[in-house]
């Protein structure tokens, strides 16, 4: 279990680059750390691994107070992005680095060896140099390296990057399958919200050195605590539109009117706040839907399994996303539907959600 407490960080002493960080990390658990460039999450986990030092706050593993532990008395193992294989030394000679550091005996290490090999599929690989190898062989390796190192924790800083998209599917796949064998606890971070999605059991999305919310991946994107979250999770970003009540329904961006069929009237505190619609979540047509908004196919995508279609918005273009090959033509008139659960409200001068749902009362 890692704990910490009131975590900051700061390199000249005046500017923290990290705040208040307050949270818990299970046995066993997944744990991902999201955000944009720039955000933390690498200062973060590396704060962890003991790497960088802790200004202010207290961190706490498997019950022991860990802020002035040196990195390898933290029984913890670390994966890079750049994989750190040593290019001279085998795979076999790679996996096993630091083994003799910690005094583990040549009998234990070879049978190690052989497990983690099976595991990772690199058996007929072990005699060959990491320039011999595809970049999916040489991750497979860093991986293995921190298996074989029977560390509870093993620390992961964006290892899939450098993998092209195939090859970063098949190995989030892998890794997750790996992590629940061996029930390893594993802090991964990422700035791809694809890979928090299908990986983590929990995500934490940093901007800026803050937390800006903590839950479950399905959690985090069905009910974002404010803009920041919402329009960072989900492919495409949700569509977000300045907003402001008519009698009629919602006025969003001065030229669009999203109109309520009920007519019951949206209320939230202020006259105009940003209003959030997810590109999945507009109907193909009007139907029995709460609201309806008229617009114009402005270009149309296919890519195979999904038809994206944009539509100019009053400040840029929008996305509506329909699962299969929907025949559309650009310029072609749409009414979208949209249901009530499905509008997000953010205030305009924090982002904070203010509610989800539309309609007086709700």
């Amino acid at each position: 279990m890692i704990r910490l407490e009131n975590v900051a960080k700061s390199y000249d002493g005046k500017t923290m680059v990290i705040q208040d960080i307050n949270l818990e990390i299970k046995k066993g658990e997944f744990f991902v750390l999201l955000g944009p460039s720039g955000c933390g999450k690498s200062t973060l986990l590396r704060m962890i691994a003991g790497l960088e030092k802790i200004t202010q706050g207290d961190l706490w593993i498997d019950g022991q107070h860990a802020n002035d532990l040196l990195p390898k008395e933290r029984n913890l193992s670390m994966v890079f992005q750049n994989y750190a294989l040593f290019p001279h030394m085998t795979v076999r000679d790679n996996i096993l680095f630091g083994l003799d550091a910690r005094k583990v005996d040549r009998q234990e290490q070879e049978e190690r060896l052989g497990k983690v090999a099976e595991i990772m599929g690199l058996a007929e690989y072990l005699g060959r140099k990491p320039g011999q190898l595809s970049g999916g062989q040489r991750q497979r390796v860093a991986l293995a390296r921190s298996i074989c190192s029977q560390t509870p924790i093993c620390l992961m800083d964006e290892p899939l990057s450098n993998l092209d998209a195939k090859l970063r599917g098949q190995m989030r796949s892998e890794i997750r399958r790996i992590q629940r064998m061996l029930g390893l606890t594993i802090v991964y971070v990422t700035h791809d919200q694809v890979e928090a999605m299908t990986m983590g059991d929990r995500i934490m999305v940093l901007n800026g050195g803050h937390v800006q919310q903590v839950g479950e991946p399905l959690e985090v994107y069905n009910n974002p605590e404010n803009l920041q979250v919402a329009t960072f999770i989900g492919m495409p970003q949700m569509n977000v539109f300045r907003a402001q009540t008519e009698e009629e329904g919602l006025r969003m961006n001065g030229s669009l009117l999203l109109r309520s069929r009920s007519g019951r009237t949206i209320r939230l505190p202020g006259q105009e706040f940003e209003a959030g619609i997810r590109a999945e979540h507009f109907s193909q047509t009007g139907g029995d839907a709460d609201y309806v908004l008229e617009a114009e196919a402005a270009m149309v995508e296919y890519t195979g399994d999904e038809t994206q279609i944009s539509f100019a918005d009053g400040q840029g273009y929008s996305v509506v996303k329909w699962p299969g090959q929907v025949p559309v033509r650009a310029g072609e008139k749409l009414e979208l539907g949209v249901d009530a659960e499905h509008l997000y409200f953010f205030d305009r001068e924090t982002g904070r959600r203010l509610r989800q749902g539309g309609g007086e009362g709700q």
